[in-house]
């Protein structure tokens, strides 16, 4: 088993500069796309708390989170990593990842109808059925009443 060293890279100021770095690029990618923390961390998939965390600076972030969150913002990974500009998308790809994120919200809102359209068309369907047997009781009670009264 591996040995912890006591002068652990995770502890340095360089591993703490890193991390503000990654968190500032994050940031100023989110404000130039015009999203809001919460609505990059439901792209992302990333708790919203984490997220803002991740954009503070201080979480000690996975690589599968850089990579949702890269993603969200239409960016390759190593563009969170870069303190120039570099890739970031303008003009028609930034609305591209506009229309990406209004069509995800989108279909969240379609899953949530589909949802509720369902639960509506199960008690529908539990009211025809008792509707049915209702109207077949009451058949039967006029055709008793009929017959009691032509005898």
């Amino acid at each position: 088993m591996a040995k912890r060293r006591t002068d652990d890279y995770e502890d340095s100021e360089e591993y703490y500069e890193l991390k503000r770095a990654v968190g500032k690029r994050i940031r100023a990618l989110r404000i130039e796309r015009e999203l809001s923390g919460k609505r990059l961390a439901d792209l992302a998939q990333v708790s919203s708390v984490n997220f803002g965390v991740i954009e503070s600076g201080y979480a000690n972030v996975t690589l599968m989170s850089l990579e949702r969150i890269a993603r969200a913002l239409g960016v390759p990974l190593v563009a969170l990593l870069e303190d120039t500009p570099g890739v970031t998308t303008k003009g028609i790809e930034g609305m591209l990842v506009t229309l990406r994120s209004d069509l995800d919200q989108v279909g969240r809102q379609l899953d949530l109808c589909r949802d509720e359209l369902t639960k509506l068309t199960s008690r529908f369907e539990t009211f025809a059925e008792a509707d049915e047997e209702t109207r077949i009781q009451i058949a039967k009670a006029e055709k008793a009443s009929r017959k009691s009264e032509d005898k």
